[in-house]
Parts: structure tokens; C-alpha cells; sequence
């Protein structure tokens, strides 16, 4: 899976970063240095949550295709279930067809949105109040750190939603365990089950 994975991650950076550069200057048509205070907030949380949105609608049957390669093996076998990415989406739309491929699809836009909000949001932030006060910025306070620290932030915010989402996504596949039936489901057999914890593996 992990090529899938590759893929997954270039189009969604590719869709989501080009598509807030773009929905930021229509949502701010006079150019951000002209909006200011709670507006400018507002303006770059719709766009950041825009762009999140419309990166999961268009990559989401490779993430189905990722997760379920990850339970790949037959049981007692070593003959794989999907051994590329191309049959793992022909397995899923053979189950339940056009359908399967956006599975959880609900669940996770409540993950990548405010997830593509908050690392959005504080990335931008730091690009323009830069950490380094050099009259040289040092390359690495002023790209790396913000994306970082947005990465961090956004992941800790977001982690247990994603691993309800996993489980949820591959449930009934073989070797994957129980099938769940919704999200609320898999959230109590998660959480009463098995603590807190369980949402941070």
C-alpha cells in the first residue's frame, strides 16, 4: 500500500494547497492586506476549509484503496487480497459498488476539514509573523518550523477521529476483525472497550 499511500498524500498536498491559493483570492478579491481582525479570520477558515474539502472529495477512493491494502493477506496464507491499487478499488466497487469507494466519507470530512483548517491556518500564520527576526530569515524558522507546528497541532486535534475512521473503513475486510455498522458503533467498541488510549494507536 505504500505506493497508493505516495500517490494519496501528492494529491491531496497538490489539490489542497493550489486550491486555498485560489479560493483565498476569490474570498479576498482586494488582497489580504486588506482584510483585518475577526473578517480576515473568517475569509482564510473558509477558504482553508474549502480546499480540505474538495482535496478529500477528489483523493478519497485512494485512501479506500490504501486502507484496505494494509489488510492485505489472506489468513493463513501469504496470498494477498489486493495486490495492487487498482484491484483493491475493483474489490471495493465489486462489494458494493461506486458506493464503497467513498465509505466514511462523512467521518472523515470531519477529520480532514477542521484538520486542513488548523494546519492551513497556522502554517499561513507563521509565513507571514515569521519566528526568525533575522534580517537573513534562517530557511528553516521560517518553512519548516510552521509546518511543523501545524502538523502537530492539527494531528493531536484530529488522531482519534482518524483511527475511528480506519477501523470503521476496513471493518469485515479479512484479518481486519469486527464489522461495524456505524460510526457510533465503532466509537463505543473503541472507547468502552478498550480506553482512551485505543484512539491515539
Amino acid at each position: 500500500g505504500n505506493m497508493a499511500h505516495i500517490w494519496k498524500n501528492i494529491a491531496t498536498a497538490s489539490v489542497q494547497y493550489g486550491c486555498f491559493l485560489r479560493v483565498k483570492r476569490k474570498m479576498m478579491p482586494l488582497g489580504e492586506s486588506n482584510y483585518y481582525g475577526p473578517e480576515a479570520v473568517l475569509r482564510k477558515v473558509g477558504a482553508a476549509s474549502l480546499s480540505g474539502f474538495w482535496a478529500l472529495l477528489l483523493t478519497y477512493p485512494l485512501e479506500v484503496a490504501r486502507l484496505k491494502m494494509t489488510v492485505n493477506l489472506i489468513p493463513a496464507s501469504e496470498v494477498k487480497l489486493y495486490p495492487s491499487t487498482k484491484k483493491a478499488l475493483q474489490v471495493a466497487m465489486g462489494q458494493s459498488g461506486f458506493a464503497s469507494l467513498y465509505k466514511g466519507l462523512l467521518l472523515s470530512m470531519g477529520i480532514t476539514v477542521p484538520y486542513s483548517t488548523i494546519s492551513i491556518l497556522i502554517y499561513d500564520y507563521f509565513k507571514e509573523n515569521p519566528i526568525s527576526s533575522q534580517t537573513i530569515p534562517d530557511p528553516f524558522k521560517l518553512y519548516v518550523a510552521p509546518a511543523f507546528l501545524a502538523g502537530l497541532v492539527a494531528q493531536t486535534f484530529c488522531y482519534p477521529l482518524d483511527t475511528l475512521r480506519k477501523r470503521y473503513l476496513i471493518s469485515g475486510d479479512l484479518m481486519a476483525g469486527k464489522m461495524y455498522t456505524s460510526t457510533r458503533q465503532t466509537f463505543n467498541d473503541c472507547y468502552f472497550n478498550e480506553g482512551l488510549r485505543a484512539l491515539y494507536r
